[in-house]
């Protein structure tokens, strides 16, 4: 019953941010993670040790800053999955283009060399809208997440991540389609 009250509290504020304008959602979300920054002391001491860990010649401040941005970034996707649904191929080249110099260029000679092709990333940027814009684009991925721990929002997650055509590939969890780790 927990989880099924979380997920209907998700789906409520995805529907909120879907309905704001981009600019209002944005501000309100950067300033929720601000606010998550410093009253989620747990994650933001994760973040910390991750960062000395990752950049030990940077100072304190700028790892600090770092973290911050970190948590802006996570409630900014949260945007991003809020208005996938609204993403079409009309309208994904106001949000995503590919770098001029390389992006697609080098996606379709490694396609045309008849191998697969093998993304790796990391939670940077708009991880959630990266995959929906290549498959809008014509390139449909196939691509491995650890389910959610919430059954009910990984149910949703799925349906929305594979919307715009692509494949969702849990590293563990359902049967038939898991991938062992």
């Amino acid at each position: 019953m927990e989880s099924y009250l979380v997920y209907l509290v998700a789906r409520a504020a995805f529907a909120f941010f879907r309905a704001l304008p981009r600019r209002i959602a944005v501000w309100i979300l950067d300033s929720l993670a601000a606010l998550s920054y410093y009253i989620d002391a747990r994650h933001r001491h994760i973040a910390q040790v991750n960062l000395v860990i990752a950049f030990p010649e940077l100072s304190e401040r700028k790892r600090k800053s770092i973290a911050r941005r970190s948590f802006q970034n996570v409630a900014r996707n949260l945007l991003e999955i809020s208005r996938l649904p609204d993403l079409s191929k009309k309208n994904i080249s106001s949000l995503v283009q590919y770098d001029a110099e390389c992006g697609l260029n080098n996606f379709e000679a490694a396609r045309a060399r008849g191998k697969g092709i093998l993304y790796i990333t990391g939670h940077f940027s708009a991880w959630e809208l990266l995959p929906a814009a290549h498959a809008l684009h014509g390139h449909p991925l196939s691509f491995v997440t650890r389910p959610l721990d919430n059954a009910h929002l990984e149910q949703y997650m799925v349906r929305v991540r594979e919307a715009a055509g692509n494949e969702v590939l849990p590293r563990r969890g359902r049967p038939g389609r898991s991938l062992s780790a």
